[in-house]
Formats: structure tokens, C-alpha cells, sequence
């Protein structure tokens, strides 16, 4: 796992022993097995690392897009009941204990139980785009979310040594379920990176990627 920017660089391992410190910080926040944990930060190894974490706690990610209006942050509050929020901006979040920018701030860790979910666990409330209504809560098993990055790794014929360029946001499938789930399934590297049509193809240059994925607008300012 890369930050493009400022090269820093964790091997499989440095991201299984910060996770292990991470989840037990975050039960030390008071979250445990099956609590609600919202996730609302810019793309940046420490979310990515928040991300790993919470499913490794046994806890769900409620991923929520980092340009909510305060309505919309409510909704959803209102609808999980998270237990935490780990956001960029802790003033978004009404009602709920919420650590905002580095996550170094969380409690010190305590001994947890980890990776013990079982396929039927619920890991994830995504929600939807509300364009008939409000957002409702999509809910994914460990299970679910394990069959689409296998299916994925399966189909794109995936492998170790593949290196993702990764632009996307991390709070929805196609950054979290595709881009991250997917990597990690097939023991691939992740890159991350803004997006900036220069400097996409920079970084892609800079670290040998061999995999990005966009949106069509992403694929018109890169053809731009």
C-alpha cells in the first residue's frame, strides 16, 4: 500500500500489525463485534487502514460520501445508530463519538479478538444514491463482499503482481469493494493518488501501475 504522494510505503505485513494496533484502538473507543463504525475521510492510507481495521474487528463500515450535507450525515446517523465516526471534519457528526483527522488520536489499544467473522456477518451498510427517495442502507456480508473481489480477481485474471492506481473515493463499492477488496484478494499493490489527469499519468509512470479505474468523466479529462 502506496501513497503516491509522499511515498510512504506498507508491505502486507506493516498493514497487518498498524490494522491489529488500529482495531484495538477503535474498541477502545467503545466499538465491538457488529457495532456500527461511519467512515467519512478523503482517500489516504490512514482511511484505507481504518477501513481493514473495523472489518477486522468484526465491527461495520458505513462508508459516507465526504461531501454529505449535515441533512444527509443525519439521515444516516439516525438510521445505523453508529457507535463511532471516524471522519475528516468531527463537526459534520452530531450525537455519535467522533474522531476527526489523524487517527493516532483514538485511545490507546486494548487486546481484541480479530478476523473471526464468519461469512454471514454483516460488514458493510452501503448506501444508495436516494435519486427516488432517501438513501437506503445496501447490507453486505463478509461474505458478499469476499464473492465480488474473488469474481473480480477471477474475471480480470488479477494477480500479485499487479499494481492498482487508485483515484477513486473510498466511500463507495467501486473505490472500497473494487478497488481496495479486490487488490487485497489477489495480494496486488494499491497506489493511491488525487486525480489530476498530469499527474494520473505521472504516477502511473512513477510506480509501474498496471490497473486504473475511473468513472467516464474520470476518462474524458484523461483523454482531454
Amino acid at each position: 500500500l502506496v501513497d503516491g504522494g509522499d511515498g510512504w510505503t506498507l508491505t502486507g505485513a506493516a498493514i497487518e500489525a498498524a490494522t491489529r494496533d488500529l482495531a484495538g484502538r477503535i474498541a477502545s473507543a467503545g466499538v465491538g463485534a457488529g457495532d456500527r463504525v461511519l467512515l467519512s475521510r478523503a482517500p489516504s492510507v490512514e482511511t484505507v487502514l481504518a477501513y481493514v481495521a473495523v472489518l477486522r474487528l468484526g465491527a461495520v463500515v458505513v462508508p459516507a460520501n465526504t461531501a454529505y450535507t449535515a441533512r444527509e450525515v443525519a439521515h444516516i446517523v439516525g438510521d445505523v445508530r453508529p457507535a463511532l465516526a471516524l471522519v475528516d471534519d468531527a463537526s459534520r457528526i452530531d450525537g455519535v463519538p467522533a474522531y476527526g483527522g489523524r487517527l493516532d488520536h483514538l485511545p490507546p489499544a486494548i487486546a481484541v479478538t480479530l478476523d473471526a467473522c464468519a461469512d454471514d456477518d454483516l460488514a458493510m451498510v452501503a448506501y444508495t444514491s436516494g435519486t427516488t427517495g432517501a438513501p437506503k442502507g445496501a447490507m453486505l456480508s463478509h461474505g458478499n463482499l469476499l464473492a465480488g473481489a474473488e469474481a473480480l480477481v477471477r474475471t480480470w485474471g488479477w494477480t500479485r503482481s499487479d499494481r492498482l492506481l487508485h483515484t477513486l473515493p473510498l466511500f463507495h463499492m467501486h473505490g472500497l469493494g473494487a478497488g481496495l477488496n479486490g487488490s487485497f484478494t489477489a495480494g496486488a499493490s494499491v497506489v493511491l493518488s488525487r486525480f489530476e489527469p498530469a499527474l494520473v499519468v505521472e504516477t502511473a509512470a512513477a510506480y509501474g501501475a498496471t490497473l486504473y479505474f475511473g468513472v467516464p468523466t474520470m476518462y474524458a479529462k484523461l483523454a482531454e
